[in-house]
């Protein structure tokens, strides 16, 4: 269904406009706004030129046609002018922004209904190729944001008509780039702590099933004593287990630490030796893994909660571009719809 932006009725997927109000809903609905605004406004001229010539003398019906028509004419012409090559930029590359964030999938940015939206198309996106995505996104949609501002005032005449919503919508591009490049940087970094994870699994199977110590196995006590405080003062896997629970309230601060301070003792492990108590230690954890799961759940529960910060970025920046976009619609409108 396509939703009216102006009063929220939901019309089929091929109407072009509105059911209720009639406002357009894509580009054909659109030029022919226009092209009824110009007959329309034709008509209007013709019209009163007839009106100065039938009563004043031909002299002051010339004079008479040019001031109420002579301005207003020119204006419109070059605002239509310009809005037909505004639009064709916009939707090469602004718009084509939005629908490159969501792998050309979903509604357009200008017509969503809220942030949520937003959010469920960018998630789909993501979960379609997590791996590649933000590569995607810095390599082949940022640049169609980028290019727009300089396209606009390098191959468009700007209508003084249509400031400053214009110069508004413009700058919001700038605002748009910068989330969309934290946003795509971001997740590559979650993608790449991904892989490093991984190394926490490997190590945790060699400490816990292993039957041969080794540095993989010494490495991952030193990791749990680097990852849980006091890991010497526990007294079973019970106790360990219990601390990581506490952790999964919200999991971000420590998960980052995790990878900052104690996932590194397990990448390079040449020449790792044994604590004084890691006999101790696999004694005591032995074959229970749980905390090996507690570990993977609480690194997916941080990554989805960092993926939720990011898109708050995203969802701001949208509302910036979509408040500027409606503010040059109506602008637009009035500037079109004036006789």
């Amino acid at each position: 269904m396509k939703k009216c932006p102006i009063c929220d009725n939901d019309n089929p997927l091929e109407a072009h406009t509105c059911a209720t109000c009639g406002t357009a809903l894509d580009q054909v609905a659109l030029d022919q706004e226009i092209d009824r605004a110009n007959v329309a406004h034709k008509k209007s001229v013709l019209h009163k030129k007839e009106v100065a010539i039938g009563a004043v003398v031909l002299v002051l019906g010339f004079f008479a046609f040019q001031f109420f028509t002579g301005g207003k004419t020119a204006s419109r012409q070059e605002t239509e002018a310009f809005y037909r090559a505004f639009i064709d930029i916009d939707e090469k590359e602004y718009r084509a922004f939005w629908k490159c964030l969501q792998r050309n999938t979903g509604r357009g940015a200008n017509v969503m209904e809220d942030n949520l939206e937003l959010y469920r198309a960018l998630e789909g996106a993501f979960n379609k190729a997590p791996a590649q995505y933000p590569g995607f996104v810095l390599k082949t949609c940022i640049p169609r944001v980028k290019a727009f501002p300089e396209r606009m005032m390098k191959e468009l005449k700007m209508v003084d008509s249509l400031q400053p919503e214009l110069g508004k919508y413009i700058e919001t591009a700038g605002e748009v780039a910068a989330a969309a490049e934290k946003y795509a940087n971001e997740l590559q970094a979650l993608n790449d702590h991904g892989v490093s994870d991984g190394k926490i699994q490997t190590a945790g199977n060699s400490f816990h099933f292993d039957a041969q110590d080794s540095v993989d196995t010494y490495a991952f006590d030193h990791f749990l004593r680097c990852a849980i405080p006091d890991y010497d003062t526990k007294a079973d896997a019970q106790a360990i287990i219990e601390y990581l629970a506490s952790v999964r309230k919200n999991p971000t601060a420590d998960v980052a630490r995790w990878r900052k301070d104690c996932v590194p003792l397990l990448q390079k492990t040449e020449g790792t030796k044994p604590h004084a108590n890691y006999k101790t230690n696999v004694k005591k954890l032995n074959t229970d893994d749980r905390d090996l799961m507690a570990f993977q759940d609480l690194l997916v529960k941080a990554d989805r909660a960092n993926r939720e910060a990011l898109m708050e970025v995203m969802g701001k920046a949208w509302m910036s571009y979509f408040n500027g976009w409606q503010g040059l619609k109506k602008r637009l409108g009035e500037a079109l719809g004036s006789d």
